[in-house]
């Protein structure tokens, strides 16, 4: 039973509380007849002058506006530069694949490597070699990434969920064993032996001051590590052993051990979000970081694993954010590895492809209008060359070097 004396606190709180939205219209309803008054909505504008004046000079100068949106038009789609280099034709399609993100060579009933995993957000298919169907599986909802698990049937995969809240892991029948959600948004998702005991660990960068976790097969949580705004993290073995490299909201490059410890912090050229790993000049160099070099600078930047630059590549086109992936691809016989690069654009249903020789010179480039995060160099039978996949809105395109090339 409630005693008089809080009862009566109740009330007066209650009476307060009352007051204060009285209070609260009473002023509102002042602001709005002081606005109706054209000499005070004059020296309102006046004193905002001096703040949205430098910030309008600013977004003209950048080619930014309110919401990072571009000036110019989004390029139409078509090849833009190189044309008669590569042709391009439909390898496989299925739109009930959504966009395909992951590529990745498959092994058969035999232990040959000569099948295809097709990955997409919302199912996977294993294609054989003349692109048939022998499996097909749909995942329990669509996802924004997706890892595989294994390289053999059946294959499991770690997702993160389009909302970006949790990360799953399904089975070959798109059944999820377990979920590890959480409270804060999920920027990326890497897998790697982190402990070196020949099963893979999933990473989960988070947005805010979420940090970045690593999580077994069984959805425990193995470590957490501090940081805010984890934009991309991915794993790459070094002559160290495998390193986690992430960025951050400050645009630098975190080195950490299988165990989260940090090994190194560069500050990279440019401001460091999303990127991939490559191998510069060719498939048997070093391990290199490629991302894009920030704002509006149409240009990639290729740095070592210290923060170093190695190359600087012209991507005339870029824009904010993108998806990105690369692949070593010989497509010419006889010649040096090229390299391929898919810059994907989910806001603006884009994406860019770029062909740099072993030079650095851009050979190729070509703007689809769908998305895709997934590159794959494909070897043919008794051939000394490969053609290039490359992943679309639930097609595959396939390119090779047109004869007067090869």
């Amino acid at each position: 039973m409630i005693s008089g004396a809080r009862l009566s606190r109740v009330r007066r709180l209650w009476g307060r509380l009352r007051f204060a939205a009285g209070r609260s219209r009473f002023f509102c309803e002042r602001v709005r007849m002081m606005l109706t008054n054209k000499w005070v909505r004059r020296l309102a504008i006046v004193a905002l002058l001096p703040i949205f004046i430098p910030y309008y000079l600013l977004m003209v100068v950048t080619g930014t506006f309110w919401l990072g949106r571009r000036t110019k038009p989004l390029p139409e789609a078509g090849v833009v530069y190189g044309e008669g280099f590569l042709d391009g034709a439909l390898y496989f399609g299925d739109l009930a694949l959504g966009d395909v993100l992951v590529l990745k060579p498959w092994k058969n009933e035999v232990g040959d490597t000569d099948c295809l995993l097709c990955a997409g957000s919302r199912g996977a298919v294993v294609l054989t070699h003349e692109a048939v169907v022998a499996e097909r599986m749909q995942f329990p909802e669509p996802a924004r990434k997706v890892l595989v698990v294994g390289d053999a049937w059946p294959p499991r995969f770690f997702m993160l969920n389009r909302k970006r809240y949790a990360v799953s892991l399904c089975d070959a029948q798109g059944k999820a064993l377990w979920s590890y959600p959480l409270r804060i948004g999920i920027n990326d998702i890497a897998i790697g032996d982190l402990n070196d005991d020949g099963s893979p660990e999933c990473l989960i960068a988070t947005n805010g001051w979420g940090g970045l976790h690593a999580v077994d097969l069984n959805g425990q949580r193995l470590w957490k590590v501090d940081g805010g705004n984890l934009w991309c993290v991915l794993t790459a073995d070094t002559d160290e052993g495998l390193r986690i490299l992430h960025s951050d909201a400050s645009g630098d490059l975190f080195v950490r051990d299988g165990f989260g410890r940090l090994m190194k912090r560069a500050d990279p050229l440019g401001y460091l979000t999303d990127f991939c790993l490559c191998h510069w000049p060719n498939r048997e160099g070093p391990t290199c970081i490629l991302h894009p070099h920030g704002g509006w600078v149409d240009r990639l930047n290729v740095i070592n694993t210290d923060g170093k630059a190695v190359l600087l590549l012209h991507a005339p086109g870029i824009r904010i954010s993108p998806m990105i992936s690369a692949v070593n691809v010989r497509l010419v016989p006889g010649e040096a590895d090229y390299l391929a690069v898919l810059l994907s654009y989910p806001n603006e249903n884009r994406s860019f492809q770029y062909i740099y020789d072993n030079n650095g010179d851009l050979v190729y480039y070509e703007v689809h209008s769908q998305l895709g995060a997934a590159l794959m160099a494909r070897t043919h039978l008794n051939a000394d060359h490969e053609t290039l996949l490359v992943g679309g809105t639930g097609r595959v395109w396939e390119y090779h070097a047109l004869e007067a090339h090869t």
